[in-house]
């Protein structure tokens, strides 16, 4: 039913009856949109057959009562919104009812009896209620699809075998079984317990699940041959996928490495997310070339990353907490040395963000002698390197292409390469974070060479930084500068500091703190320069050809004569 639904809706779009309003990152329709003149038709059509009825109705606890309904129409209605006491309302009254919401923590405890007389409910969401037992009447509703529910309930699998999506909180256990409900499609979440009927087997006959599915608990998964009894390979509706070891255990390396092979995906997927795994050597499977996002945190053991510069649709790619990683080696870009030189043209060819977290022991970096590296990569984030390893080491080449860099706490920095600035003319946002050993950041942005586009730069906890580029005037662009936590930083160029925002009318946030005598911290302005609102903090008030509109002066040690 679901597919002969998806043609007719791909129909719909390609016809613009209906249009996209929103998609995910992996470009799937998450809402869409009816062309105001395909509403106008069909609203037309249904007054001229008598058929336009009241059919979504909202109820408020403490307000007028139900939407005035003429008698009899009631059976009409398709959806309902209640917020109120449930013995206010009579459900068999709505006998065409598909869609039934309840929101009442206070006032909703329990179904009533009557809901059995809602044959058509294809939706039910408690999740806003107190309710915690579902009544035996539940079972009547055959054509039940939907259940929303947030508090911890007693479920009653053998009445729900007909549900196509269960949606639940991540803290929420599970009925035991779940495998009986073989027509599910949307399980966003699954633990794996010690208990009959909690196995990870359990996966196995869900094969039309679809969308995201997150497996927490699987320490608690034996070895291989148990893990591939979820058959995630024959589960191709999975897009999203994340698998969760318990922190607190006793790592058994081998036998995780060998369950982490029994979970391989279907290769539809398009984002994996592997976490608190205590391998040490993270191995992925062979045919996941639909990959675009991957994130590995909190995998403390990992000595080894896996091979992933020959994925072609890879756009995002996270490393968090991989405190065992001293070394990416050369077969971190994939299997080069079995592959013709020359058929090797570009390594990473689509990634675009590149985060590197909390990896203290990562010292090395090897390059590769590839034509290209990198050439899509626009924003880099690294922090908690307290390794030496210089930043041009990283990712083994000078980028050219960035558009966003956060830098934070590489030991042993003193200053940024002089390539960073020169190279990367489209890069809009800096922000540079603890550096005890930064000086200054470049003596030069480079003259002409400068990133015109800069907007943004943030400079945090550089204790013994004590001069900015002379040069800092052709960022043309820039909108935000923020300085705090400087102590040793005594002046700025002068075309900012006097000139100033005069000869810079591009900036609205300046900030200032922490800084030294030389330069008293006049932490809030707000005024109008050329017709811009600036909020900003400036750093003398001597020659500042701006009509001030209001000053707020706060943590000032010294005071200072405002004329």
């Amino acid at each position: 039913m679901e597919t002969t639904g998806s043609k007719i809706f791909n129909l719909l779009l390609q016809n613009s009856l209906l249009q996209v309003g929103m998609s995910d990152d992996y470009g799937n329709v998450t809402h869409c949109n009816m062309h105001d003149l395909v509403y106008d038709l069909a609203c037309s059509v249904l007054c001229e057959n008598g058929l336009l009825q009241s059919r979504y109705i909202v109820y408020k606890h403490g307000g007028d009562g139900l939407l005035s309904i003429p008698k009899g129409q009631e059976r009409y209605v398709r959806t309902l919104f209640f917020n109120g006491k449930v013995s206010d309302i009579t459900f068999s009254d709505f006998k065409s009812l598909r869609t039934l919401t309840l929101v009442g923590e206070e006032d909703i405890d329990n179904l009533p009896t009557s809901i059995r007389e809602l044959k058509h409910l294809r939706y039910l969401d408690i999740s806003e209620t107190r309710i915690k037992y579902l009544p035996d009447s539940i079972g009547e509703l055959y054509h039940l699809q939907t259940l929303r529910a947030k508090n911890k309930r007693e479920w009653m699998r053998s009445y729900l075998e007909n549900l196509r999506h269960l949606h639940i909180l991540a803290n929420l256990s599970l009925p035991p079984e779940i495998g009986k409900l073989t027509s599910l499609q949307a399980l966003p979440y699954f633990h794996v317990g010690g208990q009959k009927g909690y196995g990870i087997s359990e996966l196995g006959s869900l094969k039309d699940l679809k969308g995201k599915l997150e497996i927490c608990n699987l320490e608690k998964v034996f070895d291989k041959n148990e893990a591939t009894m979820a058959d995630l390979c024959g589960k191709p509706g999975i897009y999203e996928l994340k698998l969760v070891w318990g922190l607190l255990r006793e790592g058994d390396e081998e036998n995780e490495e060998s369950v982490l092979e029994g979970l391989q995906p279907h290769p539809n997927l398009n984002s994996l997310d592997i976490f608190q795994f205590k391998g040490k050597s993270l191995q992925l499977w062979n045919g996941l070339g639909n990959l675009m996002e991957i994130k590995f945190e909190e995998c403390s053991e990992c000595e080894e990353l896996p091979m992933l510069g020959y994925l072609p649709h890879l756009k995002c790619l996270y490393f968090g907490g991989l405190t065992n990683v001293k070394s990416i080696r050369s077969s971190f870009y994939g299997n080069i040395d079995n592959c013709k030189r020359d058929t090797i043209s570009v390594l990473f060819p689509e990634l675009e963000r590149l985060e590197l977290l909390d990896m203290p022991n990562l010292n090395e970096w090897q390059l590769m002698r590839a034509p290209s590296h990198f050439p899509c990569l626009q924003e880099l984030e690294i922090r908690g390197m307290e390794s030496s390893l210089p930043l041009e080491n990283i990712c083994g080449i000078k980028l050219s292409t960035l558009t966003h860099l956060i830098i934070d706490d590489i030991e042993g920095m003193e200053c940024l390469p002089d390539w960073l600035f020169s190279n990367n003319h489209n890069l809009t946002k800096l922000n540079i974070w603890n550096f005890p050993k930064m000086t200054h950041l470049v003596p030069c942005l480079g003259g002409g060479g400068a990133p015109s586009l800069l907007r943004e730069l943030r400079i945090f906890n550089c204790s013994i930084l004590r001069e900015l580029p002379e040069d800092l005037h052709n960022l043309n662009s820039l909108s935000r500068l923020e300085i705090s936590d400087c102590p040793d930083l005594k002046s700025i160029p002068h075309p900012i500091s006097s000139g100033g925002v005069g000869g810079h009318e591009s900036v609205q946030g300046f900030a200032l703190k922490e800084s030294k005598e030389h330069i008293f911290g006049i932490f809030c302005i707000q005024c109008f320069a050329q017709n811009s609102f600036i909020h900003f903090c400036m750093i003398t008030l001597g020659n500042v050809p701006l009509f001030i509109v209001k000053v707020t002066l706060k943590y000032v040690a010294k005071t200072a004569t405002v004329h």
